[in-house]
């Protein structure tokens, strides 16, 4: 398949040959012999190219070796594609638990984030992402704050701005919590 890289998608929309520099802008020019800075164009190019970070977790090696971890990244990046979103990074925690936020793959993705190098989030369920109710609403801000849309491909409600899906994730989380919390008296 072929690498959707900006230029290749210039060359779609404006027909432009490879770029080139006239003083000190950088410009394109189109099938029609318009001439259009790069500036112009860019805007258009990240609104067809989302970057996203796919972020899978299992919490046992039991499930590490069933494969879930090559499941979910196969489901997240079938997902990225025909949503057309090319993945940036793939973010790993595997046998860790996610009753907090201390583990080594969330943390690079949020410290991708803050660098802006994502415009999502892909996680398969929200219990991928965390089993705590305070980390989720603080995970949500914190993508909301940093513009990275959180999307949940199996679990659906990403949008947190209506006070319904808010609701309902929060509820979600609170469950993912007691499971946790449930188990770990076993």
């Amino acid at each position: 398949s072929e690498i959707v890289t900006p230029a290749v998608i210039m060359n779609r929309i404006f027909g432009t040959a490879p770029c080139l520099i006239s003083g000190s802008r950088l410009m394109a020019q189109n099938r029609k012999g318009n001439v259009n800075s790069i500036f112009q164009i860019l805007p258009i190019i990240n609104m067809m190219m989302r970057r996203a970070g796919i972020y899978t977790r299992v919490s046992t090696a039991m499930q590490k070796d069933r494969h879930s971890l090559p499941a979910q990244e196969s489901l997240l990046r079938e997902y990225a594609r025909n949503n057309n979103m090319t993945v940036i990074e793939h973010y790993q925690d595997a046998g860790i638990s996610a009753k907090d936020t201390n583990r080594p793959a969330l943390q690079r993705l949020m410290r991708d984030c803050t660098q802006h190098k994502l415009d999502a989030v892909l996680v398969l369920e929200l219990d991928r992402l965390t089993r705590n109710v305070k980390d989720m609403l603080t995970l949500s801000d914190f993508f909301r704050d940093h513009d990275v849309e959180y999307i949940e491909v199996a679990g659906g409600n990403t949008d947190m701005s209506t006070p319904e899906n808010e609701m309902f994730r929060t509820i979600q989380s609170s469950v993912s919590q007691y499971e946790r919390k449930h188990t770990g008296l076993r």
